[in-house]
């Protein structure tokens, strides 16, 4: 299959070549250049993103004062295709800005913020993945982070 840019994504061009009875995408298209042979074309593909719907996590047990730093476990963005390296970028699309992403030009972070006691705090974050040709979103990913006691 072949792609073409049109404005900011790529659209199937629908170039096929036979092969025996079926049809075979195509990957390379290459032109004479002096004695040699160059690439003219390459087959892209394009960049895919995926991350969980939500990641929760609690103050430790036995925590006291009038707030805690809590922190999610790991949250990694499943992405593929693309050409060259990608680069990560996660981005708070809504929600408390109390929370923030450990590490937020990574394709793992976690996410951590300070809550105040017997309360909880949310936000909704997506990962936006680039590879220079062209930019995607993950889904979104719920992100709850609370800090309840007895106290």
């Amino acid at each position: 299959m072949f792609k073409r840019r049109t404005g900011s994504s790529f659209v199937d061009a629908g170039i096929k070549r036979r092969n025996g009875s079926g049809w075979t995408q195509v990957q390379n298209i290459r032109r004479r250049s002096g004695s040699g042979w160059i690439t003219a074309w390459s087959f892209y593909q394009g960049i895919t993103a995926s991350v969980p719907a939500s990641v929760a996590a609690s103050a430790p047990m036995g925590t006291t004062g009038l707030t805690s730093l809590v922190q999610t476990p790991h949250v990694t963005v499943t992405a593929s295709g693309g050409s060259g390296s990608l680069s990560y970028s996660w981005q708070r699309v809504s929600g408390s800005t109390a929370i923030s992403a450990t590490n937020s030009a990574g394709s793992t972070t976690a996410f951590s913020g300070r809550v105040s006691r017997n309360s909880i705090i949310s936000a909704v974050f997506r990962c936006r993945v680039s590879d220079g040709i062209s930019t995607v979103y993950s889904n979104n990913i719920t992100v709850h982070l609370d800090y309840f006691t007895d106290v």
